[in-house]
């Protein structure tokens, strides 16, 4: 028999878990799992914005409110090429996202014409 056995180490998340977030420990939960992510850091700042209230699971963000919030600077009030910044938002989300996808096998946030959505 030449058939494939396929171990996947991820966790697979149940359909409509929602992911939770607790602010003072930088941690992502879904259902009983934990991702860290690093303390203070844009992953943390991200996070700390997406998971707000104000903002429903699959409602788009734009980048300059993200980065606002992650950062403490307007977008606009600043020089042009800082319209650029939403790299840092792009970079942070793809790192998110690894982490996600290391443990789940799905990403946690959308990115599409530079507005993020929350998948979970």
């Amino acid at each position: 028999g030449g058939e494939k056995l396929t171990i996947n180490f991820a966790d697979k998340l149940p359909q409509k878990a929602r992911a939770r977030f607790i602010d003072a420990k930088a941690t992502v939960i879904v259902g009983k799992q934990k991702i860290q992510l690093p303390l203070y850091k844009n992953e943390h700042c991200l996070c700390r914005v997406m998971f707000d209230k104000k903002f429903k699971v699959g409602q788009p963000v734009d980048w300059s409110v993200i980065y606002e919030e992650m950062t403490g600077k307007d977008v606009f009030g600043e020089p042009k090429d800082a319209r650029e910044n939403w790299h840092t938002v792009y970079d942070t989300i793809a790192a998110i996202n690894k982490r996600f996808v290391y443990k789940f096998n799905e990403d946690l946030f959308e990115w599409k014409d530079k507005t993020v959505k929350r998948l979970r």
